[in-house]
């Protein structure tokens, strides 16, 4: 048995749990950081998940900048404001 939810320390399967919850929260990010405080043996269990989140995250990271890229210039386009007279 391991404990689950919002659980103080710093230990393994403290921050384990409060990774899950983050995760259930839809907070990669946070997950991750929670993560990164594993050290020894629960490190390295956890390093191919944390290699995997990190680029995720990334792409994340870049799906979102060409999405607020694309709505904007869409709204300049629709505003006519594209640089093309109208």
């Amino acid at each position: 048995m391991r404990p689950v939810g919002e659980v103080a320390g710093d230990d393994a399967g403290a921050r384990v749990a409060r990774a899950e919850v983050r995760l259930s929260q839809n907070d990669l990010a946070a997950a991750v950081k929670e993560l990164e405080g594993l050290s020894g043996p629960p490190a390295d269990a956890a390093a191919p998940w944390l290699g995997d989140a990190r680029a995720r995250a990334s792409v994340d990271h870049v799906v979102s900048a060409l999405q607020a890229a694309a709505v904007t210039r869409l709204g300049s386009t629709a505003a006519g404001t594209d640089g093309a007279g109208g």
